[in-house]
């Protein structure tokens, strides 16, 4: 009678305890105002205000890194798409710092990139300055960190000094090659190409998410908290509610980027990466833990047939 009534006990007590059936994601925006070769205010507007507007529907609390001088159109200050970028902040999504002219570490001196990170706060201050709000988070262009430790250790205290959190990236992608096979379709008004390439983008990006969740299961031994690298662009404008559709199919819950770097992955694992790419942290991680060369196999690839078109132009 006392081994059944323990049994219960113990059955109720399993229910009590939070089950985590989710995965977690934080949604990242970077290279904004926006990215497009169509430069006049109604695109801008569609753009952005798509953007916003699909993540405020998904309760998706995204981050967007601006770049200073995508302010500059055709030689001029525009302030259509500070506007824009005020919009962003009053819809409840946050801003960061992508630099001055998203000019690699790898390529500049650290005096250099002290002023390109400096001189990337000018319109970003303005904005939510005027809002009390601070510039908290820092994203590096190509996510080049430097080609050595002490440039990097250099770099990243010079950062903490100015009050900046680096915003890392986990499940990393060419989202920007296949917009611009996007956009060339948009142009030419081609909405066959525009639909295909839009149901290949979604199904492209399941497959990395699905990916990286692998990785991070086998280097680490679970699905840590997720961060989703996109950009400001008309392929995402368009199918962004696809895209959220599909990661809600696969179970995961959007979070902020402030929420998903309290996982402790990101302050407990090694980072002596130093090469000239901009990779995962998952497998900058991987690569200094010495792991082989077998366990980066399965990276998904842009379709053959949007490459053809992104490099027609």
């Amino acid at each position: 009678m006392k081994l059944k009534l323990l049994i219960v006990l113990i059955l109720f007590t399993i229910k009590l305890i939070p089950q985590n059936s989710q995965n977690n994601i934080a949604i990242t925006i970077d290279d904004l105002p926006v990215v497009t070769s169509i430069n006049n205010e109604m695109n801008y507007n569609y753009i952005i205000s798509n953007i916003i507007d699909k993540c405020k529907k998904y309760s998706v609390p995204a981050t967007g890194f601006v770049i200073e001088n995508g302010f500059t159109r055709n030689g001029e200050y525009n302030s259509t798409l500070k506007n824009l970028m005020e919009k962003w902040i009053d819809k409840g999504l946050t801003l960061g710092n992508h630099t001055y002219g998203h000019k690699s570490l790898n390529q500049i001196t650290l005096s250099e990139f002290e002023n390109e990170v400096i001189n990337g706060e000018k319109t970003l201050k303005e904005i939510l300055g005027s809002r009390n709000q601070n510039v908290k988070y820092f994203r590096h262009p190509f996510l080049h960190t430097g080609l050595s430790l002490g440039l990097r250790d250099s770099s990243s205290e010079f950062l903490r000094q100015r009050g900046y959190e680096v915003a890392p990236v986990t499940v990393d992608n060419s989202d920007w090659l296949i917009a611009r096979a996007y956009e060339i379709s948009w142009v030419k008004q081609d909405t066959a190409m525009l639909r295909k390439i839009s149901n290949d983008y979604v199904d492209y990006m399941k497959k990395y998410i699905l990916y990286y969740q692998e990785q991070s299961q086998k280097l680490i031994g679970r699905n840590i908290n997720q961060i989703l690298l996109m950009h400001a662009n008309r392929l995402n404008a368009d199918n962004l509610d696809k895209i959220f559709d599909m990661i809600k199919e696969l179970d995961y819950n959007f979070i902020s980027l402030d929420e998903a770097l309290k996982d402790n992955a990101y302050s407990t694992m090694k980072d002596t990466f130093v090469k000239n790419a901009g990779i995962s942290w998952l497998h900058r991680w991987a690569i200094s833990a010495g792991v082989k060369k077998e366990f980066f196999a399965g990276e998904p690839e842009v379709p053959q047939y949007i490459q053809d078109i992104a490099n027609t132009n």
